[in-house]
């Protein structure tokens, strides 16, 4: 593995490469590069496909890349980064951010995103001055480590880091305070859920405003709620995706050099599939309906681009598979533990607390067709935190649409985010 020294350094070498280089490639993209500005040449072979085909976006949708502590972020957006809209002194400017499940990516949003822009356009409710954007957790989609800037089986400690999901929040912030640098709304789904949480967490730390929370279908339970290690979600999904996780516990007894590529290869012949898709689509629709081909496509070109698949592994290995007890690696390694302690990570209920008692409203999403994660979770969850003086509730969507309510049913979503005072 490569130290933090030698990742640093090989930053500095690949200083050569203009920050302000644009590839014909990048056509429709938006480029916040906000703490590191490098882009990817030609003739650097990405570790994914640079660009998701441009067929896959909706009407008036932009993909964006953004760029941070080594890692090239990929997302949708859907205005323009020269626009007024977010000018940076924009205050009145709304950004809802979105963070995608496990599995999926920042195109499971286009539905939800798309039937935003429509009502923007013809209904009265929708707020005109609203900038909707999601991005690719690191280890799924688009987004990978910079263009050569690691060789294949590299695993530097400070982008292992940045595979867990507080850390993605961080990234969720950033691209957050660029496009809307007042005010933001977050929005999660299943696994997302918790980045949310975090996300709003540090944008209300940092002094912003929040216009609330949105967890749809969430990864979250009581079970979960305390564990040191946030990252770790297996508690809150059913018993038959439990099982499915399991796999990467039983290999986590093998050597790195054994279980790494194996479960790497698993991956790989898995979504090469259509039939893998189709199924797993299936069952997150509740068995009684299947997936557009639009929809399949959407899930599928992610994850079928060159060297996805070992920093998939690496997520699983930096999130799932550390126990729930044993709190995250920090990761802010410039301080020195015998100079500044480092103090204790809030739990997700310490946070979703903090933004209650700030007055934030959340709002929990679900569809009891639901077989990934259960409504239970969500009504113990609601029920744990409700009070008269905190503004949490559960909107129970009857919709059939399963676990992927953002997608099969996103006006009936908006509907519900507007009558519960989200301006969308």
């Amino acid at each position: 593995d490569m130290s933090a020294t030698g990742f640093l350094a090989k930053l500095r070498d690949m200083s050569p490469l203009s920050p302000t280089f644009k590839s014909s490639s990048t056509r429709k993209y938006e480029d916040t590069a906000i703490d590191m500005k490098i882009e990817c040449a030609d003739n650097i072979k990405a570790p994914h496909a640079s660009c998701p085909p441009m067929e896959l976006l909706a009407p008036g949708v932009s993909f964006f890349k953004h760029s941070s502590g080594g890692i090239q972020y990929h997302g949708i957006v859907t205005a323009n980064m020269s626009s007024g809209l977010v000018d940076g002194n924009n205050s009145a400017a709304t950004v809802v951010h979105c963070c995608h499940g496990f599995g999926a990516s920042s195109l499971s949003f286009l539905n939800l995103i798309h039937a935003a822009q429509e009502r923007r356009i013809h209904a009265s409710g929708a707020n005109p001055s609203t900038v909707w954007a999601a991005h690719d957790v690191f280890g799924f989609g688009f987004t990978a480590p910079i263009c050569g800037l690691f060789a294949d089986g590299d695993r530097p400690e400070p982008l292992m880091d940045r595979l867990q999901l507080q850390s993605n929040a961080h990234a969720a912030t950033a691209i957050c305070a660029r496009y809307g640098p007042r005010r933001a709304l977050f929005v999660g789904h299943s696994m997302g859920a918790i980045s949310a949480v975090c996300s709003a967490y540090q944008w209300l730390q940092s002094g912003r405003e929040l216009a609330g929370v949105v967890l749809v279908a969430p990864a979250i339970s009581l079970a979960t709620l305390r564990n040191r290690n946030k990252n770790n979600f297996v508690a809150a999904v059913s018993p038959a995706i439990q099982s499915a996780l399991a796999l990467a516990k039983v290999l986590q007894l093998f050597p790195a050099h054994v279980r790494r590529p194996s479960l790497a290869s698993i991956l790989r012949l898995g979504v090469s599939c259509d039939v893998f898709w189709a199924l797993g689509l299936k069952f997150a629709l509740g068995w009684h309906q299947s997936a557009s081909a639009a929809t399949l496509e959407q899930y599928k070109c992610p994850m079928t681009r060159d060297h996805w698949a070992p920093w998939l592994v690496a997520f699983i290995e930096a999130n799932l598979t550390v126990p729930p007890d044993v709190p995250p690696t920090p990761a802010d390694r410039d301080a020195s533990p015998k100079t500044k302690p480092q103090a204790l990570e809030p739990t997700l209920e310490d946070m979703i607390l903090r933004l209650l008692e700030a007055k934030v409203k959340v709002l929990v999403v679900h569809d009891p067709s639901d077989t990934f994660t259960p409504l239970t979770n969500s009504e113990e969850l609601v029920q744990h935190f409700q009070s008269e003086t905190r503004d949490i509730a559960l909107e129970v969507m009857e919709s059939q649409a399963g676990h992927i309510l953002h997608e099969t049913n996103p006006n009936e979503l908006l509907e519900v985010m507007q009558r519960h005072g989200f301006a969308v």
